[in-house]
């Protein structure tokens, strides 16, 4: 008879539950030889008696929960049960669909008539307990339907997926890995401030600051909203001396960071004039750390001046320290202080605080290595303040949208293991986290507001296309960012292998749809990042930063095609874009600070990857030999070290591609 309070197993798998009068188990379990569990009558699900309905369903999930775990755990014991059986899929999930299923079709939609006959089916053995695919997959999108599919009908071993790994062997560290070992590798050194006064006389201080502010102020805090602009220029008006204040001295010192190409001053005069500003700075700065009514005034100065000590003058152990006190000020404010700030205060504790997370996370980048965004506290991106242009809305929602995509568990967990293969190493990525890459790019992209979609479909080939309607830098960002996680991401999956894959056809199948499908997009992101390129050196000839960070994406995707001796070929008007953006940014950097082109000299950094990509690497954190040439000391002997390193990185990769592609730049 049927039992109106049916076992565990019946109740997951919604069959019938059958009990013969007397008997302890129903008639399934015991033709299954699993163990039968009566599930909790429903007044014993009721369970919570006070009240609290939302308490109660949380219960009765739980319970429900524990009926899939029994399962699992009745299931896993009967294949343990067996060293090696070798089963059409349909009679090893048999006991998951119903039992008039004949063929199992392993999609995850509901077919119609028509097409279920031509839906794929595998073949699948159980060893040890573990299920391993037999049949041969034709494409990379039949790989993903046996995913989808494991996921529906191998429920709950769909873990198994995820714990498959395929291991992707290090590729040869380019410049700008190389650049960061260097970093790393090197100790640290506190550097004196040579500049206490210019080398000039009668210099009217203030009509130079004025120049900079106002620069500053069209260019660069109009879009990015760093500062009030009226609160900040009532108050710069009515100081006697702008010399004593280090908020008007910092932000002097991010105007020159920031490579203006329009900026009237030589390479040497830049820094001499930002360090004679960062000495008053720093002086005022000491005072500041010891007065409880200036700590948002540190937070403020000290997030715009990381990038001076970051970029320019790669001093990244003192920008470490001062990001990590005016953080550890920002949590004190935000506990004690908030409350009694004034709206403009407020808004801009919290944008400078995200400014500094984030500079703390680039840091990580550059120190240790380690790429983790998580954790970083988003400013609002709709309170603007008074005169605040709608440009400085869409850039902080532009950094909302890719903090969140960058900081998300999935994109944090897969990085840390392709900065493996970039440093050189090997790293095992598992099978479901490969095949939701796509995936996961395209749901964040649909999020995005329509301003930013450039095209209902990131991965199309035809997407440069849709760039020539765009007009604004800003709107590039998240487009740009997609293609440079695609880039660098896809162009580290070159080369996947499988244990055993020598005497295991379908684990060399699945190597080559995956090696195959990472060349695709690799081939893409790169054509896009192209034209992402060209496009924003058009429409914003200021936004250096922005078009550097996407050249050493597409430069650093290309530098790994050459490092995996592939022959992939970049479609040539791809290249001849490329070529014209190369001479473009090289007339950014100011020619003293270039290399020498002489055949017979080599640069810093490249006798540094000619060491390391034959030798074994150092740990991030150690220090060089003493033997060791000192590689930074070269840097530093420049005006502008930062952008020495910078234009050799970018030089190295460029030669490697002329070679390689025979192009002539």
């Amino acid at each position: 008879m049927r039992n109106e309070n049916p076992c565990r197993n019946c109740r997951t798998r919604r069959r019938k539950c059958v009990w013969e009068k007397g008997e302890p188990s129903c008639e399934r379990c015991v033709q299954n030889g699993t163990k039968c569990i009566p599930c909790p009558t429903k007044e014993a699900a009721k369970g919570v008696r006070d009240g609290n309905a939302q308490l109660a369903q949380w219960y009765q999930e739980v319970l429900e929960l524990e009926e899939v775990l029994d399962s699992a755990h009745n299931m896993l014991w009967d294949t343990t049960s067996t060293d090696a059986t070798t089963v059409p899929i349909a009679s090893t999930v048999s006991t998951l669909v119903p039992t008039t299923t004949t063929a199992l079709p392993m999609t995850t939609n509901h077919p119609t008539k028509q097409n279920k006959n031509n839906e794929p089916q595998w073949t699948l053995s159980v060893v040890n307990g573990k299920v391993q695919l037999e049949s041969n997959i034709k494409d990379y999108e039949e790989l993903v339907m046996y995913q989808q599919a494991s996921i529906r009908y191998l429920s709950p071993l769909a873990g198994l997926l995820e714990r498959e790994s395929v291991r992707f062997e290090g590729i040869s560290i380019s410049a700008i890995a190389s650049a960061n070992l260097v970093i790393q590798c090197s100790p640290y050194k506190p550097r004196p401030i040579t500049i206490q006064q210019l080398p000039y006389t009668d210099i009217d201080y203030r009509h130079e600051m004025n120049q900079l502010i106002t620069l500053y102020m069209r260019l660069y805090n109009s879009t990015v909203g760093v500062l009030h602009e009226r609160s900040f220029m009532t108050y710069y008006n009515q100081l006697e001396d702008p010399l004593s204040s280090a908020l008007v001295l910092a932000t002097c010192i991010d105007a020159i960071a920031y490579m203006y190409p329009g900026l009237p001053y030589s390479s040497l005069e830049k820094r001499q004039w930002a360090e004679f500003f960062y000495s008053r700075y720093r002086d005022l700065l000491f005072d500041m750390y010891h007065d409880p009514n200036r700590r948002l005034e540190v937070v403020m100065t000290t997030s715009l001046v990381v990038q001076y000590l970051q970029d320019v003058v790669m001093e990244y152990g003192e920008a470490r320290r001062m990001t990590t006190l005016a953080l550890l000020i920002c949590a004190d404010l935000e506990t004690h202080e908030i409350q009694h700030m004034s709206r403009v205060e407020s808004v801009m504790f919290y944008r400078h605080r995200m400014y500094l997370q984030l500079c703390d996370r680039v840091l990580n980048v550059y120190l240790e290595g380690k790429f983790d965004f998580s954790g970083i506290q988003l400013c609002s991106t709709t309170d603007l303040l008074q005169d605040e242009s709608q440009e400085v809305e869409q850039y902080l929602t532009t950094w909302k949208f890719i903090l969140e995509l960058l900081g998300c568990p999935y994109m944090t967990t897969l990085m840390e293991q392709i900065n493996l293969t970039i440093y050189g190493e090997s790293c095992e990525i598992s099978l479901d986290m490969i095949l939701g890459f796509e995936t996961a790019l395209g749901k964040w992209w649909k999020s995005l507001p329509d301003y930013f979609r450039v095209c209902e479909d990131p991965f199309t080939p035809m997407t440069q296309h849709s760039l020539e309607h765009v007009t604004c830098s800003v709107t590039l960002m998240p487009f740009a960012t997609l293609h440079c996680l695609s880039a660098v991401v896809q162009s580290a999956m070159l080369n996947p292998s499988f244990d055993n894959m020598s005497d295991n056809a379908v684990a060399s199948n699945m190597a080559r749809i995956i090696h195959d499908k990472a060349e695709l997009l690799t081939l893409t992101s790169i054509k896009v990042l192209t034209y992402v390129l060209k496009r924003n050196l058009e429409i914003d000839r200021d936004a250096i930063p922005l078009s550097i960070g996407y050249m050493m994406s597409t430069l650093q995707a290309v530098c790994s095609i050459i490092s995996h001796r592939t022959d992939i070929q970049i479609q040539p008007e791809v290249l001849e874009v490329l070529s014209k953006c190369i001479a473009k940014l090289n007339t950014v950097f100011p020619p003293d600070h270039r290399q020498s082109p002489s055949s017979s000299t080599i640069s810093p950094l490249e006798a540094f990857m000619k060491t390391n990509n034959t030798s074994p690497l150092f740990s991030p954190g150690s220090s060089m030999d003493s033997d060791d040439p000192k590689l930074m000391d070269i840097y530093y002997g420049f005006p502008l070290p930062g952008y020495s390193m910078t234009n050799d990185m970018l030089s190295i990769c460029f030669n490697q591609l002329e070679r390689k592609f025979r192009l002539a730049f």
